[in-house]
């Protein structure tokens, strides 16, 4: 009896839902599944397939136990699943009122940032003696 493993996706970002796919040949009558996601969690089924959302970012490989009727048993390892952090992009915008004048000119810079993992904004008024 023999096993293999397959996955889809392999990477992505958390939270990451993914296929694990297992191909088992040889035995005896029906066949049942163990499998470990090596995050902390496994799952017993009678299915050859199993969805798991993996939730935090790291590297896991997870494998499979086949079982068959008569008690015969086989392993696999699945590919690799790299789960990585979301991205999230920070933009930011400054204007400056005015932009051309006499010495000694006042000048007002505005600022706007957002974005970032907390999604926070950030207003000011800065005032420069030029």
């Amino acid at each position: 009896m023999s096993i293999s493993c397959d996955a889809n996706p392999k990477n992505g970002t958390s939270p990451l839902n993914v296929l694990l796919n297992a191909n088992a040949q040889g035995g005896n009558g029906s066949y049942s599944y163990a499998w470990n996601f090596n995050d902390g969690q496994s799952q017993n089924t009678i299915n050859n397939f199993v969805q798991h959302l993996f939730a935090n970012s790291g590297s896991y490989t997870p494998n499979v136990v086949v079982i068959d009727g008569s008690g015969n048993m086989a392993s696999a390892l699945c590919p690799r699943i790299t789960v990585q952090n979301p991205q999230y992009p920070i933009s930011a915008s400054c204007i400056a009122n005015p932009t051309t004048g006499d010495s000694p000119l006042q000048v007002a810079f505005i600022g706007q940032a957002s974005g970032g993992l907390e999604h926070s904004h950030t207003n000011g008024l800065i005032m420069i003696h030029i």
